[in-house]
């Protein structure tokens, strides 16, 4: 596909992927064998249509999208809290008491949606909570009407998910040094974003809805390491051999610095009139 730069708001695109990537079934999520599978085919199929094309976990940070398996979870421990305190009268929510019941016979098949929610209760670091009933763990949740409940724990649960999200990506990006040099884009990604990591990770960036009549994909795409005009993204070789990372120079100064974001917006002379028009 040939690379554009036209003037293109990802929020519209977002709109509809947003719900898609979010709850890809509007029941009981599929099983987690196959929620990587439909993460990555919807998150490939979202930096193709607003051309940005970088690593997954970049993707997602930037337009506020958790990890699908957390967001299963989630969805799972609502479901556990509608069946065991919300709706306990219903016909359904007896059968599901019986499953459980019956949880740990060795007939039951493993990925079981009871087995599925206990696992999500620990993921989520609720584990003492099951199998519950899960007790009120707030005075918002507790004393919300009864047709409301539901809700506020949903509402319970997202700082859950962040925190979690955030965990996992500090496990695989840990923090570096100040001055140390990163050996990539992806690890250069989070030595300069990792302070937006504890803000709220469900909330697309403002920049996108302020700076509409500026075309933001450009400025997603340098955020999200995606912008051609960056020389430690573009792949350079030199004697047959591929130039690492600290050794893409900014051309548009002669300060013989590296090339990268904080570089070309920041420091470098020869951008600066376009830095502070932005």
């Amino acid at each position: 596909m040939r690379y554009t730069d036209k003037p293109t708001n990802p929020v519209p695109h977002l709109a509809v992927m947003r719900p898609l990537i979010r709850n890809p079934k509007p029941q009981i999520p599929p099983p987690p064998h196959s929620g990587q599978q439909v993460q990555s085919a919807l998150i490939s199929s979202l930096q193709r249509t607003l051309h940005c094309f970088t690593a997954a976990q970049i993707t997602m940070l930037e337009m506020g999208l958790p990890p699908l398996l957390l967001r299963q979870a989630e969805q799972l421990i609502s479901f556990h809290f509608r069946y065991t305190v919300t709706q306990i009268h219903l016909i359904s929510a007896h059968l599901y008491t019986l499953r459980c019941q019956h949880k740990a016979s060795n007939t039951h098949p493993r990925h079981s949606l009871e087995k599925r929610i206990e696992t999500a209760y620990h993921t989520l670091g609720l584990s003492t909570s099951y199998p519950g009933p899960p007790t009120m763990p707030t005075v918002s949740v507790a004393l919300a009407k009864p047709g409301n409940k539901r809700k506020s724990y949903t509402t319970y649960l997202k700082p859950l998910v962040t925190a979690e999200w955030i965990r996992q990506l500090t496990a695989a990006h840990p923090p570096q040094p100040p001055n140390a040099t990163p050996t990539g884009c992806t690890q250069a990604h989070f030595m300069i974003h990792r302070p937006s990591l504890y803000n709220n990770l469900y909330k697309i960036p403002p920049y996108l809805n302020i700076c509409t009549e500026r075309n933001p994909m450009s400025l997603t795409r340098f955020r999200s390491q995606s912008h051609q005009s960056i020389p430690t993204i573009s792949l350079q070789f030199k004697n047959a051999q591929r130039v690492t990372y600290d050794q893409k120079i900014c051309p548009y100064c002669d300060q013989q610095a590296t090339g990268n974001e904080i570089h070309i917006m920041l420091q470098c002379p020869g951008t600066e009139h376009i830095a502070n028009d932005l």
